[in-house]
């Protein structure tokens, strides 16, 4: 066909509105699988505690208030525990509780047994929403060094300050 200048008429070339149609449904798709795979990752909870000898905690006043003891400043209900990975990225926080003061003899693990004949002032603590599936961890509370575990290990972990 020609037009009236003797032009060879060109096609108009239309777009695949199906094919865009598709390529769109197909990205959404790809993006909302993303998104569930991302958000409902397993977690679990850290639980563990850290002691410090009652001579410190007597020498602040009995109580488990170690705040003014310099090298256990950092200590106390409500300070900082941190939880990375096995890379060193920060994955997951919590905080220590009340201290409390426990008997004449307290298992430690890190000691692989018991200590008698001594008092501890106990913090517990509890970190929710660690990611699962990550391999080993560390634990760090306050600039007291960092605990290895496993998230088979989760359940206890814990590690005695003796600063006598």
């Amino acid at each position: 066909m020609t037009d009236s200048n003797n032009e060879i008429a060109r096609p108009v070339r239309r777009l695949p509105w199906g094919w865009i149609a598709i390529n769109a449904v197909v990205v959404l798709v790809a993006a909302a699988v993303v998104t569930v795979v991302l958000t409902s990752r397993k977690t679990f909870t850290l639980h563990g505690a850290i002691s410090v000898t009652l001579r410190d905690v007597a020498d602040a006043g009995g109580d488990c208030d170690v705040s003014k003891q310099p090298l256990l400043a950092d200590l106390g209900e409500g300070s900082q525990v941190v939880v990375y990975d096995y890379t060193g990225k920060r994955v997951a926080a919590g905080r220590l509780g009340g201290g409390v003061v426990v008997g004449h003899s307290v298992a430690v693990p890190a000691l692989g047994g018991t200590v008698t004949g001594q008092e501890w002032c106990r913090f517990p603590f509890t970190v929710t929403g660690v990611p699962a599936g990550l391999g080993s961890y560390t634990v760090q509370i306050g600039r007291h060094g960092k605990r290895s575990f496993t998230e088979s290990q989760a359940d206890k972990v814990e590690w005695t300050l003796n600063t006598v």
